[in-house]
């Protein structure tokens, strides 16, 4: 699956255009305070916790290269507001660059994706939400948001023909928030199949190839954890209740069943709508080109059926 992009003068002008507001956003907004960043004082020791604590517990040993970059951040800077800051830069980017990326591959048209990147700051997209909450501008939970536009950036790198970064990409979202790597994996699965079945083999060559770089990079973020990061916890109690293992149980169980927004049962509507977008763009798409469909748009209509069947 390859779109021609061109890379031209307008495209990276609209590039810097999206970081700039970014930054522009977070400044004229001010800095929120981010999980992260609560997750990293644990780890510093800039807030003490008993050992056996059950949140020094989750994060003594973090799988997530955002809770490192972060932590090594506080360390360096000891500063909150440029930790937080640049924390709610990489959320409000992850909401707008897929976004004009998208456009831009669609439209090849400027202003239309910085009028779709500016429809995208009032909020449209946000009754999609589903399975996964939906988010805009910079809040405390960040790491799912963030991970989200990573995973549209990969998808992106694949669409427009970049199989060895689109494969660097979907190993760097694994450590970045591996939630999201599901809708890609049937995404770039499917395609990959189809190209093998058609006999090309380069798409996975060049897929392969750039996945090993980021499996390096991977194993390296895995071991410097170990070695420098790592905080032994000194008691191995459980912080249960008087109610015991079992009354334990039944909590735990009755908050992932009902509260947890990566558990529960989704709202109907999301589901609905994005399912409905799809048939309806398909449809349209079909009836203008007389019955063919660009590969970029079946690319982009299977990633979104991937995603809206995720519960």
């Amino acid at each position: 699956m390859n779109v021609e992009v061109s890379y031209s003068r307008h495209f990276k002008v609209g590039l810097v255009l999206c970081v700039l507001l970014s930054v522009l956003g977070v400044l004229c907004r001010g800095v929120r305070w981010d999980e992260s960043y609560e997750h990293a004082q644990v780890l510093t020791e800039t807030v003490s916790y008993p050992a056996e604590h059950p949140l020094k517990t989750y994060v003594q040993s973090p799988k997530s290269i955002q809770l490192v970059v972060t932590t090594w951040l506080l360390e360096w800077t000891a500063s909150p507001a440029w930790v937080n800051g640049f924390r709610n830069f990489l959320f409000l980017l992850a909401t707008i660059l897929p976004v004009y990326l998208f456009t831009m591959v669609l439209c090849r048209n400027l202003w239309l994706a910085l009028l779709a990147v500016a429809l995208t700051l009032q909020g449209v997209f946000l009754e999609f939400d589903g399975s996964y909450p939906l988010q805009l501008w910079p809040e405390l939970y960040s790491n799912g948001h963030i991970g989200i536009g990573m995973a549209g950036i990969a998808l992106y790198l694949w669409i427009v023909g970049r199989h060895g970064w689109a494969g660097f990409s979907f190993v760097l979202l694994g450590v970045i928030h591996i939630g999201q790597l599901p809708p890609l994996m049937g995404t770039v699965g499917v395609v990959l199949l189809v190209s093998l079945l058609r006999g090309q083999r380069d798409p996975l060559r060049h897929f392969l190839s750039g996945a090993a770089i980021g499996i390096a990079l991977a194993i390296c973020l895995f071991l410097s954890v170990r070695l420098f990061m790592g905080v032994e916890s000194d008691s191995h109690t459980p912080w249960f209740s008087d109610l015991g293992v079992e009354g334990a149980h039944a909590i735990w169980q009755r908050f992932t069943l009902e509260m947890d927004p990566h558990r529960r049962m989704p709202m109907v509507n999301g589901h609905l709508i994005l399912l409905g977008t799809i048939v309806l763009a398909i449809a349209g798409l079909w009836t203008e080109k007389r019955g063919s469909l660009k590969k970029l748009h079946i690319g982009i209509c299977l990633y979104l059926f991937f995603v809206a069947s995720i519960i």
